[in-house]
């Protein structure tokens, strides 16, 4: 089997993490003489290299000169991409995330080159985020502060204009509705794609919901084992100290500001207990001077996930007050694996996934139209689960135990496989 896997970025966040590891157990864990081959906006690093093939530099369309042009269609990224499949000789094609860096041009691509092929090709693609629903990819109106999902109703998604819902800007709310334009209503996205791939139900529902002929496979994403502490319940438990840990995006929607302002009042009255920033992002400067007179707040940068996992194992809590909807977040289950609490909000892809684990450490009121509210919840339940950490050892090791039952990289990559032939092992929502 020849897989051509093509996502806009490698090195970011849970998307492109959950890309690099389907190309590793690919290869690992199912079939040693597949032949991989990678196009993506990011050079692919050692960790990658020894499974793929062969691999395709597309053009940043983000970074680009006429980079509005380019971010609705880069003729460049069709022209290397039709190339390089030409080249590739791909069976299957495996999209991950590409509206942002490559463009709706590669559809173009794929479709040109199926026709001239001259063989059946599958065309899979694993949805991370909310693209094909919402043209602002997040269920979230940034000017106004909402979680919106008013798109869904609408077959050109022009409600990211009306609502401006990218910081009021209209200019690029525009470009939003302009890209998403183009790769579903022109290019046809959601017909080109033969297989649906979601880690979540939440979002296969919704997909449902605007798209109702089409199926949508649920398939939990694999685990990163570098995040794995490996160590036993009795070992962890004798290193945790006083700290709490926040890791992901440094951008306004995941809810560090909240968490930052919760943690000064916090720590007047618990002044031993630290908090990590684990990450960067748009809102890093922000975030800084918001706690500049905190010297309990730590920013490390972005880490690598054996760094990570060395903060999480020493630490008790960890906090994610994301005030948008995601679809599958993989942060709960990396906090249960070095047995930290995972406070998260009760909506989207953090309720179902903590509901399938076991877990139910949520924050009611993170979208409460009253933020003290939501500041004095979260400082409250910090209090709460760093004083009583320790009576809820049994309830992380059980949780822990149910994630890793739905998270087997080895059953993640036999059900992939499946879809890639048609065969079906995944779940459905039809």
């Amino acid at each position: 089997m020849r897989v051509l896997v093509i996502s806009d970025k490698l090195y970011q966040g849970g998307a492109e993490k959950v890309c690099r590891l389907t190309i590793i157990y690919l290869k690992k864990y199912f079939n040693p003489n597949i032949k991989q081959y990678l196009a993506s906006a990011e050079e692919p690093r050692d960790d990658v290299k020894p499974y793929i093939e062969d691999y395709v530099v597309l053009e940043d369309s983000k970074i680009a000169k006429f980079n509005f042009i380019k971010y609705a269609y880069n003729l460049k990224n069709y022209k290397i991409l039709l190339n390089f499949l030409r080249k590739s000789n791909p069976d299957v094609i495996h999209i991950h995330n590409f509206y942002a860096s490559v463009s709706p041009s590669l559809l173009k691509a794929i479709k040109d080159y199926k026709m001239e092929a001259g063989k059946k090709i599958k065309v899979v693609q694993t949805l991370h985020d909310f693209s094909l629903l919402c043209p602002n990819s997040s269920f979230y109106d940034y000017n106004h502060k909402r979680v919106c999902t008013e798109c869904i109703n609408h077959k050109h998604m022009y409600p990211i204009i009306l609502n401006r819902c990218y910081h009021g800007s209209f200019a690029v709310s525009s470009m939003k509705f302009v890209r998403t334009s183009i790769a579903i209503n022109l290019l046809n996205h959601v017909e080109l794609i033969d297989e649906l791939i979601s880690p979540s139900r939440f979002l296969c529902e919704f997909v449902k919901l605007k798209y109702p002929h089409k199926e949508c496979h649920i398939l939990r994403n694999p685990l990163d084992e570098d995040m794995d502490s490996q160590l036993s319940l009795e070992e962890i438990t004798s290193i945790k100290e006083n700290n709490i840990v926040y890791f992901g995006r440094l951008s306004y929607e995941k809810g560090v500001e909240l968490l930052i302002e919760a943690f000064n009042r916090y720590s007047l009255i618990n002044p031993n207990v630290k908090l990590y920033i684990i990450g960067s992002g748009p809102l890093e400067d922000k975030l800084k001077k918001l706690a500049v007179k905190n010297k309990a707040i730590l920013f490390t940068g972005s880490l690598n996930s054996l760094e990570i996992s060395n903060i999480l194992k020493t630490s008790k809590v960890c906090v994610f007050p994301s005030v948008g909807f995601e679809n599958s977040p993989l942060v709960i289950i990396e906090a249960l694996l070095n047995y930290c609490i995972p406070i998260i909000p009760k909506h989207g892809g953090f309720e179902e996934m903590s509901r399938l684990y076991g877990c139910d450490f949520f924050i009611e009121k993170i979208n409460d139209s009253n933020k003290e509210n939501t500041i004095n919840e979260l400082v409250n339940l910090m209090d709460y689960y760093m004083k009583n950490y320790f009576s809820y050892i049994k309830k992380l090791d059980e949780c822990k135990k149910k994630a890793l039952e739905e998270h087997d990289n080895r059953k993640y990559v036999s059900r992939l496989a499946s879809v890639y032939k048609g065969n079906h092992e995944a779940p459905i929502v039809s």
